[in-house]
C-alpha cells in the first residue's frame, strides 16, 4: 500500500479504485494490465498509472469507458457508491 503524507494525516494513494478494478478484471478473465489497455483501446501507461498510484483516479473519459466495458456505474467504480 502506498501512502502520501499530507500534514499529519495519511491518505491511501491507491484508494479502493484499484481493488474494484482488479475484482472486475478477475470477473471478466482479464489477466494483465496490457490486456485491459488493449480491450479499452487505451495506452498501457494510462492503465499502469492507475495501478502504481501515479494517477489516483482515471479521467472521466476513461472512467466511463471502464464502467461501460464492465457494466457498472461510474460512481461505483470511482467511489464504491
Amino acid at each position: 500500500m502506498f501512502f502520501r503524507i499530507i500534514s499529519p494525516i495519511f491518505i491511501d494513494v491507491k484508494g479502493d479504485f484499484v481493488e474494484r478494478l482488479k475484482t472486475l478484471m478477475a470477473r471478466e478473465g482479464i489477466k494483465s494490465q496490457y490486456a485491459l489497455a488493449k480491450a479499452l483501446g487505451i495506452g498501457i501507461t494510462v492503465v499502469n498509472g492507475w495501478f502504481t498510484g501515479k494517477v489516483i483516479h482515471p479521467s472521466d473519459k476513461h472512467l466511463n469507458s471502464l464502467a461501460s466495458f464492465f457494466h457498472v456505474q461510474p460512481a461505483w467504480l470511482r467511489y464504491g457508491e
